[in-house]
């Protein structure tokens, strides 16, 4: 046995046997192990769990690297399609050397892309398999579609980019039998492609397309269903026409209030990207933004990500810095509005996905830089005596990782919220613990009148998401949230609904890689969605 071999199993099983239980306490173990072996060097956490064996659970928690990766139930797989314009011409958006428009070619996700020359075969197995060495269940992924705004892309070229990704979903465990992966073919088609993802051992469970609220329109909805789209991030940057002049933004609120409607009609989640600290915007106008964003009931996305304004050279808001005209917000001025909007702005059905870009400080010369502003925030905010509720702050992975609060099943109760959102209604049932306001898992239902899809009509209700929470669990391994029931019991609670407002058919927008859950609950495959006819 090979002493990197030895240290391994000896750390492995005394995490097993309960002697080891943290990541501090794994780190001084490797240093006594390694100096009294006399092993060169220290191993990776990555290179430990290598070693460890399926039925090693607690191994696999204190050595996995990043948890909040997988902490939410899915582990995500970020490609980036190849350098293209996107039909903008925003001053603050960067444009580096071999990278899609606004990306400098320095962030993780596109020097991935440049290494695997854009290949999303390659990107994915690449992620994949990144995922698999530092401890995370893979079995369920979803694949964010990067790269400035992809369905601006010719449309022969979105459809072949999108065979490729989920060929290297479908070929990942065979990978290390496929000797060019630029020679592999894989399926014959997308659909088909699809098709074989429904039963895959890294099955996809949902694809996000970024786009622009003006490239939204029902051809582009309709194609990106087609290419197993369930999710669309719009970049929105603000709620204020003057803004989204004096920037250049090529658009205004009108494509965003469109948009937004088309999609949730077709059955989309919608994200918005909403920008701090943009030229002619202050303290008021940022707060007044996400006031309007969640009580206009144009609007009203299912998550949003927040990124303050930074100054890039080579964009024409450097020119601008440079010459006197703009002068950006500090981290101090980001943080403090970042508050305000987390405790107050916010309701507790909608995700802040994320905050800050992926962009190295080192890119940028001027604006806000602090990576962790989020993490700041959120202590800031908790040492207040206050809370942000969005339901990523809310879910019992977070809470039980964060604040050590578990749930208890005699608190666990059936919650329903509803609005009015895009000229329809929605419907928000979670199940909580409500005493200590811990989301397990949660559904989002819309009726409308106005769907441009034929499969969805008056009296349907759709199903735009389903989400049980908990950390990323293997197919079929039980004991975790994400096998309690909730999923079956949220479904059950949709169809109840459905008969409540006398629809007699419930469509859920379903990725490939969930379209077997749905049939063993009585779904048929009805376009790209999965439906069912009540009686």
């Amino acid at each position: 046995m090979s002493e990197l071999k030895q240290i391994s199993r000896s750390i492995i099983e005394e995490i097993e046997d309960g002697e080891i239980s943290s990541k501090e306490e794994v780190e001084k173990r490797k240093k006594e192990l390694c100096r009294n072996s006399g092993f060169s060097g220290m191993p990776k956490n990555a290179d430990i769990l290598s070693f460890r064996e399926d039925q090693e659970k607690k191994a696999k928690k204190v050595l996995m690297k990043k948890p909040t990766r997988s902490i939410s139930g899915i582990a995500n797989i970020a490609i980036m399609a190849r350098p293209a314009p996107c039909g903008g011409g925003c001053i603050y958006c960067p444009k580096g050397e071999d990278a899609p428009q606004s990306y400098t070619g320095k962030e993780p996700a596109t020097r991935r892309a440049i290494r695997n020359q854009y290949d999303p075969f390659d990107q994915a197995h690449d992620r994949l398999e990144q995922y698999e060495k530092n401890g995370h269940s893979i079995d369920k992924s979803k694949l964010i579609i990067m790269g400035g705004t992809f369905p601006f892309q010719d449309p022969d070229y979105q459809k072949k980019f999108m065979k490729r990704a989920f060929d290297g979903f479908n070929s990942y465990p065979d990978k290390d039998e496929i000797q060019d992966t630029d020679e592999y073919d894989g399926a014959d088609s997308l659909k088909q492609a699809k098709k074989t993802n429904e039963t895959a051992q890294v099955r996809n469970v949902g694809v996000t397309f970024e786009t622009r609220p003006d490239i939204a329109e029902t051809k582009h909805i309709d194609r990106i269903l087609e290419m197993g789209g369930t999710r669309v991030e719009m970049g929105v940057q603000t709620v204020f026409d003057e803004t989204h002049e004096l920037t250049n933004r090529g658009h205004g609120m009108q494509p965003v209030i469109e948009a937004t409607r088309r999609l949730k009609n077709a059955g989309f989640k919608v994200a918005y990207h909403l920008m701090l600290g943009l030229p002619g915007e202050g303290y008021e106008e940022d707060i007044e933004k996400f006031k309007k964003t969640f009580s206009d009931s144009d609007l009203q996305p299912d998550e949003v990500k927040i990124y303050p304004c930074e100054v890039i050279q080579g964009t024409e808001l450097y020119r601008q810095y440079e010459e006197g005209e703009f002068d950006p917000i500090s981290d101090e001025e980001a943080k403090e509005r970042l508050k305000e909007i987390l405790k107050n702005e916010i309701p507790p059905h909608v995700r802040v996905k994320r905050v800050m870009r992926d962009i190295p400080s080192t890119e940028v010369d001027a604006g806000p830089q602090l990576t962790n502003m989020r993490q700041m925030a959120l202590q800031e905010i908790h040492d207040e005596g206050e809370r942000c509720r969005c339901t990523r702050c809310r879910e019992v992975g977070h809470m039980e990782r964060t604040h050590n609060l578990e749930p208890q099943e005699e608190d666990i109760e059936l919650v329903e919220r509803d609005y009015s959102a895009s000229e329809g209604h929605e419907y928000f049932l979670s199940y909580e613990d409500t005493k200590k306001d811990i989301l397990l898992g949660f559904i989002r239902l819309r009726t409308t009148e106005q769907s441009f899809r034929e499969e969805i009509d008056e009296n349907t209700l759709l199903v735009r998401q389903l989400k049980v929470l908990g950390s990323a669990t293997d197919l079929g391994e039980s004991g975790s949230v994400q096998h309690q029931g909730f999923g079956r019991e949220l479904m059950n609670q949709a169809e109840e609904k459905a008969r409540e407002l006398n629809k007699d058919k419930v469509c859920v927008i379903s990725a490939v890689g969930t379209r077997e859950y749905y049939r063993k609950l009585g779904y048929e495959l009805d376009g790209p969605y999965m439906s069912k006819r009540l009686t």
